[in-house]
């Protein structure tokens, strides 16, 4: 009888063994498969992914992706302010001052995907960890900076006398003086992020809102109320870890997509964010050379950053039942960006 049990149990682990080698096999023929797809998409890009010419090519682009299990997140749908522009392509939705000075970055190479494309925390999720498309976001993109100091910035861009916020401020303040309408947004929403180089580069992206009942609690919402915490709130504490970021590559190498995760972030739990603000503004620059893991993915995506397109979504995390669902308030698309090349420097 013993000799027939250890018979049995011998049999077991080689079968077992057996099982191991068989899923280690599909595992390197799913990394095979993957590098073949990405090889064949990089020999077929030829332009700027997904401009206006390219709306037709968005439903073949979907079907290569989704294979990825991580980019299901993002489902590559873009909403009508990328693609309604005029014939010089600029978006004809947005005519401020806010948004054309200083000159920001080339409208090619940026744009406002569908916040309703990304995933996040549903009503129930703290029961069944279950996630919901996000539906509108609460801001609309309205500017992107890649800016050049000469020293990582990190005291905000918002404050800074020659820059679009205050420069718009200024106008602002004119106009009224003389009794004429301004389309200046009553509130901003500045994300700031400051690569520390070398060179140091500050990459900014502005949202606005004109409903102002969203983010101040007095439409009496608890997604509001937690909005009105953060952007008026007293607490640094409660902003590094409630403010999260959304980030996805929807194209690039396999090197470049491995290295830079695509999983939910609460930024401030894993790098140094500054804030600053007034009643008209909210600015948070995040120290993106304060983590080294996340200086040297920078560091290698810049590396190929003329062959990738990453979207970013903002948003705070819900972490009580009352203030589920999450809202996304902004998100934007990079597009074959080079932050040497697309640079501007800082306003003086």
């Amino acid at each position: 009888m013993k000799r027939e049990r250890n018979k049995i149990l011998a049999m077991i682990e080689e079968v077992d063994v057996t099982a191991r080698k068989i899923r280690n096999v599909k595992k390197q023929l799913i990394m095979m498969k993957k590098k073949r797809l990405e090889l064949k998409r990089a020999r077929s890009s030829s332009s700027t992914f997904c401009s206006v010419a390219e709306v037709d090519s968005k439903a073949s682009l979907r079907e290569s992706l989704e294979c990825d299990e991580e980019f299901r997140n993002y489902d590559v749908r873009y909403s009508d302010r990328e693609l309604n522009r005029d014939s010089n392509g600029n978006v004809d939705s947005i005519k401020t001052n806010l948004s054309n000075d200083p000159k920001p970055l080339n409208v090619s190479k940026w744009a406002e995907p569908d916040a309703n494309s990304f995933l996040v925390r549903s009503k129930s999720y703290l029961r069944d960890k279950s996630k919901i498309n996000a539906g509108k976001s609460l801001f609309s993109l309205v500017a992107v900076d890649i800016i050049k100091p000469d020293n990582q910035l990190l005291t905000g861009v918002s404050q800074q006398p020659h820059e679009r916020i205050q420069k718009a401020l200024a106008i602002e303040k004119k106009a009224k003086e003389k009794g004429i309408p301004c389309d200046m947004p009553p509130f901003l929403f500045i994300m700031n992020l400051s690569l520390k180089g070398p060179p140091p580069f500050n990459l900014v992206f502005y949202f606005a809102i004109d409903d102002m009942s969203l983010i101040d609690g007095t439409n009496g919402t608890e997604i509001s109320k937690l909005m009105k915490e953060f952007f008026f709130g007293d607490s640094d504490n409660f902003r590094d870890e409630t403010f999260k970021m959304i980030p996805q590559i929807v194209k690039g190498n396999f090197i470049v997509r491995n290295a830079a995760r695509s999983a939910p972030v609460i930024l401030g739990t894993k790098l140094k964010q500054y804030y600053c603000g007034t009643d008209r503004f909210f600015e948070v620059t995040v120290d993106m050379g304060s983590n080294q893991v996340a200086n040297q993915a920078i560091k290698l995506c810049n590396g190929f950053s003329k062959s990738i397109v990453v979207v970013l979504a903002f948003l705070l995390e819900a972490k009580t039942e009352s203030t589920l669902p999450e809202k996304i308030f902004g998100c934007v698309q990079l597009k074959k960006v080079s932050l040497i090349d697309d640079c501007r420097p800082l306003g003086t």
